[in-house]
């Protein structure tokens, strides 16, 4: 979501609330996917947009918090199994999205794409995974970020770490 309303609003005036049908349907992954005019206006909406949603699947609800680092967002899922008579954990699932336009960042599938299936990849036994924990090792003098998943360790990507710069400001109203 994109809150261009972060400083306290003017005495008699309000601010009104994001709703659904302001943020971009990313379902498609158009931004990502598609080529030519369709791009163009799948980005175009985007920058209209107070950000994007896409829709999970049937049943599937998000576990826990959600990190973002190095562009990407980490989150993960859990969707009950179908079958109600059985103790099954359902699957578990997480997400790395683009913080931007929710395009996938890595190929999650291996198929040497990167496309709507790439936003999730299942982890085995199901049930409900912890947060994703934000990681920073130094190794021979080299700093490299992960996220941590459970029993699984991610590359948080390809942005550097010291290449963000913390930026401040303040604004004063009379």
């Amino acid at each position: 979501i994109k809150d261009r309303n972060v400083l306290p609003s003017i005495p008699g005036t309000t601010t009104a609330a994001i709703t659904h049908a302001d943020l971009l349907d990313a379902n498609s992954n158009c931004v990502q996917q598609c080529t030519g005019a369709l791009q163009v206006q799948a980005q175009a909406d985007l920058l209209a947009a107070q950000g994007w949603r896409f829709d999970l699947r049937p049943g599937e609800k998000t576990v826990g918090a959600a990190t973002t680092l190095s562009n990407s967002v980490f989150f993960n899922t859990n969707q009950p199994a179908a079958a109600t008579c059985e103790n099954a954990l359902g699957i578990a699932r997480e997400y790395r999205v683009h913080y931007a336009d929710a395009s996938a960042v890595r190929d999650l599938d291996f198929t040497g794409d990167l496309d709507v299936g790439d936003r999730s990849a299942e982890h085995a036994g199901g049930g409900l995974l912890p947060d994703p924990v934000p990681l920073l090792v130094e190794m021979d003098g080299e700093y490299h970020q992960g996220v941590v998943i459970g029993p699984s360790v991610r590359d948080a990507g390809s942005v550097p770490f010291g290449a963000r710069l913390r930026t401040n400001w303040n604004k004063r109203l009379d």
